[in-house]
C-alpha cells in the first residue's frame, strides 16, 4: 500500500498532536487492514461465510497462527452466519479454518520433504486427483476428499507415510486467504472434492496391508468360551486401554474393535461387550451411535483373520493341514489319526 502524503515539515512541526493522530491512522493502515486494494477483513468474512454455505462449518483462529481463537477449540465450528459474523466483529482479522470431519472431508495433508510415491504405496495404488486442493505455507500442498455418511477417519501424523498427515475427525485445516508467519494459504483449484476411496479409510486406520483373509471366518462366531476371554482382555487394563478424548481416542476405539473381531465375536456381540464391559471407562464415554459406527469400521477395515487369537483358530488352523484316514475296518473316518493334505503342510509348519 503507497501513502501519497502532501505534507510538508512546518505542518508536522506547527501541528503535533495532529502528527500524533495523523500517524495513529496510518498505522491502522497496515497490511491486516488492506491487501490488494481490498478489505482483508471484509476478505476473510466473506471467505467464511462462503465456506459455511457450503456446509463446512466454520472456525476462528489467531491472525498469523494456528490457534484457534474460541474456548472450545474445533468443537465450536459453526455453518451459522450469525455466529460467524459476531466472531469477525470481535476478531475481524481472524485467519479461516475448517472443522473437517463435520464438514465430511479428509484432507491429505502434504509437508515439504513428503515422498507422492510412498503415498501412493501406502494407498496401494494412486492418490486421486480431486478438484479441491490448495496451497500451504512453505510449499506445502492440502488435497480434499468427501467422506461417505458413516465414515469416522482418525487424524494422524506420518502415520501412512513420512510428512504426510491426515485430518478428518477432530481436526481442523486452514484456508485461504488465511496467512501465518510462515506464508498464506491460496486455492489451487476450488472445486468440488472427489470422493474418498476404501484405501483411504483403512489406511487412516492401519497403516499397513490386510491379510488375504482378513474376513474369512474359520471358526464359529461368539463361541462362548471366546466372549469370555474377550471380556477378561477388555476388562484387564494392563492389556486393553481405554479412549481418551484428544488422545488418540478414535485409535483405541479402532484397535479394541479390532481385537473383539479377533476373539472370534460377531459385531452385534463386540458392540454389547464394549457398551457392557468398556464404553463406560472412556472419558467421555461414546455414544451408542457413534461406538456402533466404530465398531463397524473395525470389523470392516481390519488386517487380520476373525478369531486368530483364540484356541479354536488354531485348531482350525491345523485341521487345515491334515485330513483324517479312513479305517477300512469299521468303515468310517478316524477321529485320531491323519495325515497331511499335501506336501505344503510341512512347510507352513517349518
Amino acid at each position: 500500500v503507497v501513502f501519497d502524503f502532501n505534507i510538508s515539515h512546518g505542518c508536522f512541526s506547527t501541528f503535533g498532536s495532529s502528527l500524533f493522530v495523523y500517524t495513529a491512522y496510518v498505522k491502522l493502515l497496515s497490511r491486516d487492514s488492506f491487501i490488494g486494494g481490498k478489505s482483508y477483513m471484509n476478505e476473510l468474512l466473506k471467505a467464511a461465510l462462503a465456506y459455511a454455505e457450503r456446509g463446512w462449518y466454520v472456525l476462528p483462529i489467531k491472525p498469523n497462527e494456528k490457534i484457534p481463537l474460541t474456548k472450545h477449540g474445533v468443537k465450536d465450528a459453526t455453518t451459522d452466519p450469525k455466529i460467524i459474523k459476531s466472531w469477525y466483529k470481535k476478531w475481524p482479522t481472524a485467519n479461516v479454518a475448517i472443522d473437517v470431519g463435520r464438514s465430511r472431508m479428509v484432507v491429505y495433508d502434504l509437508d515439504p520433504g513428503s515422498s507422492i510415491k510412498e503415498l501412493n504405496e501406502a494407498l496401494d495404488g494412486q492418490l486421486p486427483k480431486t478438484e479441491l486442493k490448495s496451497k500451504t505455507p512453505r510449499d506445502g500442498e492440502h488435497f480434499f476428499y468427501k467422506l461417505q455418511d458413516k465414515d469416522i477417519i482418525p487424524q494422524s501424523v506420518s502415520k501412512i507415510a513420512p510428512h504426510v498427515d491426515v485430518r478428518s475427525q477432530d481436526s481442523y485445516v486452514l484456508l485461504p486467504p488465511s496467512v501465518t508467519k510462515d506464508g498464506d494459504y491460496a486455492w489451487v483449484s476450488e472445486g468440488e472434492a472427489t470422493d474418498r476411496t476404501d484405501e483411504m479409510v483403512r489406511t487412516a486406520y492401519t497403516g499397513r496391508e490386510k491379510s488375504e483373509d482378513y474376513d474369512t471366518w474359520i471358526i464359529e462366531q461368539d463361541i462362548p468360551k471366546n466372549v469370555k476371554l474377550a471380556i477378561e482382555w477388555i476388562t484387564d487394563r494392563s492389556r486393553s486401554k481405554i479412549a481418551i478424548q484428544n488422545e488418540g481416542g478414535d485409535q483405541c476405539t479402532y484397535d479394541t474393535g479390532c481385537m473383539m473381531k479377533s476373539y472370534g465375536l460377531s459385531q452385534a456381540v463386540a458392540l454389547e461387550v464394549m457398551l457392557e464391559h468398556w464404553n463406560g471407562d472412556c472419558l467421555p464415554p461414546w455414544d451408542y451411535d457413534e461406538l456402533e459406527v466404530k465398531v463397524e469400521n473395525s470389523y470392516r477395515y481390519n488386517t487380520s483373520q476373525p478369531g486368530n487369537v483364540t484356541p479354536a483358530y488354531k485348531l482350525a488352523k491345523a485341521k487345515e493341514l491334515f485330513k483324517p484316514v479312513y479305517d477300512n475296518s469299521k468303515h468310517e473316518w478316524s477321529d485320531k489319526h491323519f495325515r497331511w493334505v499335501d506336501e505344503t503342510g510341512i512347510g507352513k509348519i517349518v
